[in-house]
């Protein structure tokens, strides 16, 4: 027996309600993947405060950018245009610069990404999903009355440039992925979990629409670890498709940990648990009282007959 749960929440739609799933896929942080790159728009001179860029894909929202030997340092971002400008930053010129000229921004490190079946970002517990819409597709996920291994499968496209370095450059074998489902109202207002699952288990239960602990408003459907990521970059659009394995599958595989001294130092070098458990073996040990042959004997307990 099985039921395709992404198939059953995804007709899980009525006037006031509609579902969404999230989708959490936890890469390393912090590791640099590339420079954010792009070009001028239209020529400057030597004193302007605001520069007009081809994309802002990548760039912090206020930093440094570097075009030619010159350094400026910039406050904010309005569309694609740098605002805030200070020129001729960290003992450099201030000059001139052509239409398409190169403008190099800062070291792109990586992160956890985070996205939704929604439009437009939405943040929940302090963190921001990117919307998808359509782009991104999740493949079914099974629930069965067996213990089974099932993997899941995504599908996104329309993939910038800044998620292909994220791809191509950060190992991402093993690290944990994350599906999960939610609902909301017809203002778009998240609607709290529990409610929500108990009109699955339980029909005509009602769905409150009062405001809601963000904790409670997604439930995980599965956690895996990302497998394989393959990669269809064209003129028009980048897909990607990205596999996840249960962890179930942690069962299948062949436990090295051994009870002995050199496994246990390899993960906590300073523990001594195990150090002497070699000349442990086959070493008499005395347990109790001897017996005695002198008048005290009889203060033996019973039971005691010799060296234990």
């Amino acid at each position: 027996m099985s039921r395709d749960l992404t198939g059953i929440l995804s007709y899980l739609e009525f006037d006031e309600v509609k579902p969404f799933f999230a989708v959490e896929l936890l890469f390393e942080t912090g590791t640099s993947i590339g420079t954010a790159t792009t070009s001028l728009t239209a020529s400057i001179n030597a004193s302007q405060t605001t520069l007009a860029v081809e994309s802002v894909a990548g760039l912090f929202s206020d930093g440094t950018v570097t075009i030619g030997s010159e350094e400026i340092s910039y406050t904010g971002i309005t569309d694609l245009t740098l605002t805030g400008l200070t020129r001729g930053i960290n003992s450099t010129t201030a000059a001139s610069h052509s239409d398409n000229a190169t403008v190099t921004g800062n070291t792109i490190l990586s992160a956890p990404l985070y996205f939704w079946t929604g439009i437009g970002d939405t943040t929940i517990d302090g963190i921001t999903y990117t919307g998808t819409g359509n782009l991104m597709q999740i493949s079914s996920i099974k629930e069965t009355a067996e213990i089974q291994a099932a993997g899941a499968n995504l599908t996104l496209s329309g993939i910038p440039a800044d998620m292909l370095s994220l791809a191509l450059s950060v190992p991402y074998q093993g690290r944990i992925g994350k599906i999960k489902f939610g609902l909301i109202d017809a203002d778009n207002n998240l609607l709290e979990l529990e409610s929500a699952f108990n009109m699955l288990l339980e029909s005509g239960i009602d769905i409150g629409l009062e405001n809601v602990e963000q904790s409670n408003v997604l439930v995980d459907m599965f956690v895996g670890y990302m497998d394989q990521m393959n990669i269809d970059e064209s003129a028009e659009t980048s897909i990607i498709s990205l596999s996840l394995e249960s962890k179930l599958l942690d069962l299948d595989r062949p436990v090295i940990r051994r009870y002995n001294n050199e496994s246990q130092k390899a993960v906590f070098p300073n523990d001594k648990a195990f150090e002497f458990l070699n000349d442990l073996q086959g070493k008499d040990l005395s347990w109790g009282r001897s017996t005695q042959s002198n008048s005290n004997s009889s203060n033996v307990p019973s039971g005691f007959t010799g060296d234990r």
